[in-house]
């Protein structure tokens, strides 16, 4: 009998968090914006031409460009950087 009520639970909870919409729950909205930023707010290594390297990046200029350009709002999230691109990811 308590191993039916822990099969029941688990499958419940499982329709319910892989279904939000199904009960009322809204669904996470992404929006990807492109663009370019000041090449200053970077400095690279001695010698580097790769963004992965840099030694210093000036995420405050970088995050609160985004706010007043683009309008984003929420808390700051994740901020990664490799060869191609800086991702800024925001919690709202």
């Amino acid at each position: 009998m308590v191993s039916f009520a822990v099969v029941l639970f688990f499958s419940v909870t499982g329709i319910t968090l892989n279904h939000p919409t199904w009960f009322g729950g809204t669904t996470a909205v992404v929006r990807e914006e492109h663009g370019t930023l000041n090449l200053e707010w970077v400095k690279l290594a001695e010698g580097s031409s790769s963004l992965a390297d840099s030694t210093s990046v000036a995420r405050l200029e970088v995050v609160e460009h985004l706010r007043r350009v683009d309008g984003v709002r929420g808390a700051l999230n994740e901020f990664t950087i490799d060869d191609y691109q800086v991702l800024v990811t925001f919690r709202a």
